[in-house]
């Protein structure tokens, strides 16, 4: 099945689609199963005969996909999870698998999970925009940035999306650290599951089509309330102070997803509570990539864009690759990931 992608003057450049509402459009996909309905009993003497029947579109769940996403990533291949409503008519999910052989797994791994596989491309690819390339003004001092830097041209070999600084909306560059403080969610957000949905309800706008250019600007949690739109680390760094104000162990996460690309998650010790909503203290700061007895099913990710959360066993993850972890003391690596 191939799509038409139209612009509103015609032309497919960088600049002529970031201008357009193009970049904040998104494809939908639905899943229906066609079921053939007899409308007759068979109790006729016609009935060996004439066939009545009707065909039937159940709707089984849906997902979207940002066309931006599909222009930055050109192919995208893989399963991808299906949004399902939590009834349907005439339909049963299937009963969760329990490992019995690994009982650290049980109740992680799960096979009533709607999955869709898809291939998506851009025939021919459209030209990527150009990245700016501008020295801003700093309010962080030229050893502490050169520092930074030398940091992070340490870490090019291992090719993960890993920086710790970016640009603010006044046009400063900022140590990404400082975007991360204790937040107050608004009254009636007292559960992990309240204010993981008020986040994800904020709508979605890439800094592409958002600055019309390829550039990573990061606005506070206070003015991504404002404006009323962020991108995935402006919805993650809001979710993760609200959860540090409410005593939860919280961390941002960045790295690649499908189909997303580069994306950030949030990071929180878990110990099995987090799924009854049950607050658990936030224990002393430490690198949470680091191995410790509990061992990685330690820790929940919550997708802040979708509301979705995983545990890091879910086979079906969209998160493919951890490149770094940050709270408000530090910039977290380990190459092992």
């Amino acid at each position: 099945m191939s799509l038409e992608v139209f612009t509103p003057n015609g032309s497919l450049s960088p600049n002529s689609l970031l201008e357009s509402e193009i970049g904040i459009e998104s494809l939908f996909l639905n899943l229906f199963d066609e079921v053939t309905i007899n409308l007759k009993d068979g109790q006729d003497a016609d009935s060996d005969k004439i066939i009545h029947q009707r065909k039937e579109r159940n709707w089984l769940g849906s997902m979207h996909m940002p066309f931006s996403t599909i222009w930055e990533r050109v192919r995208i291949d893989g399963m991808f999870h299906m949004k399902i409503p939590m009834i349907t008519l005439g339909y049963e999910r299937a009963n969760s698998v329990v490992s019995t052989e690994t009982p650290q797994l049980a109740g992680l791994i799960s096979s009533g999970e709607t999955l869709l596989h898809l291939f998506i491309t851009l025939d021919p690819p459209l030209a990527q925009p150009q990245k700016l390339k501008l020295k801003f003004q700093s309010e962080e001092s030229e050893k502490f940035l050169s520092y930074c830097k030398s940091w992070v041209v340490s870490l090019e070999k291992y090719k993960r999306v890993i920086f710790n600084t970016t640009i603010s909306i006044e046009g400063k560059t900022t140590f990404i650290c400082r975007y991360i403080q204790k937040q107050k969610p608004p009254s009636g957000l007292e559960s992990v599951a309240n204010m993981t949905r008020y986040v994800s309800t904020i709508p979605f706008i890439p800094n592409r089509t958002a600055f019309a250019a390829e550039c990573m600007i990061w606005c506070t949690s206070e003015q991504m309330l404002k404006i009323g739109a962020g991108d995935f680390a402006e919805h993650a760094i809001l979710l993760c102070n609200y959860f540090l104000s409410s005593g939860l162990d919280a961390f941002v996460l960045l790295g690649r997803g499908l189909p997303e690309g580069i994306v950030s998650y949030v990071l929180v010790r878990d110990q099995f509570n987090l799924s009854n909503d049950k607050f658990l203290p936030r224990e002393n700061t430490q690198d949470p990539l680091k191995s410790d007895k509990f061992g990685p099913q330690k820790y929940v990710l919550y997708n802040p864009v979708t509301g979705d959360s995983y545990k890091i066993f879910d086979t079906h993850i969209p998160l493919k690759e951890i490149g770094c972890v940050f709270n408000s003391d530090n910039v977290f690596f380990r190459n092992n990931f």
